[in-house]
C-alpha cells in the first residue's frame, strides 16, 4: 500500500520521521525488516543551497514584514521538499578491512 511517509525501500515498512530528521546521514535500523537505512546527503545539501541562493535572490528592495513572509513562504517549501527528498536507501555495510 502506498503512502506518503518515507520508507524502506526493502520491505515497505515506514519509517520514523523521529529517524529521518534527527538522524541525518547516520544510518539507522528499518523496525520492519532490521536492515540498516540512511538518508542520501545530496538531496538535503542542494535544498539548503537552493533555499540560500532564492532568500538573497528575492530579499533585496523588501520591508522587514515583506522579508519575514519570504522567509516562511521558503521555509514551508524546503519542509515540503526536504519530505520527498528525504527517501531511505539500503547503507553499505561497513567493512572491517
Amino acid at each position: 500500500m502506498p503512502t506518503h511517509i518515507p520508507s524502506c525501500p526493502a520491505c515497505e515498512h515506514p519509517a520514523s520521521p523521529k529517524l529521518l530528521f534527527w538522524g541525518l546521514h547516520k544510518p539507522f535500523d528499518c523496525r520492519g525488516c532490521g536492515r540498516l537505512l540512511v538518508v542520501p546527503k545530496a538531496g538535503t545539501a542542494t535544498l539548503a543551497i537552493t533555499a540560500y541562493l532564492v532568500y538573497f535572490k528575492f530579499k533585496q528592495g523588501m520591508t522587514g514584514t515583506q522579508e519575514f513572509g519570504l522567509i516562511l513562504a521558503i521555509s514551508a517549501v524546503i519542509l515540503i521538499l526536504s519530505w520527498i527528498a528525504m527517501r531511505p536507501k539500503l547503507a553499505k555495510p561497513e567493512s572491517d578491512d
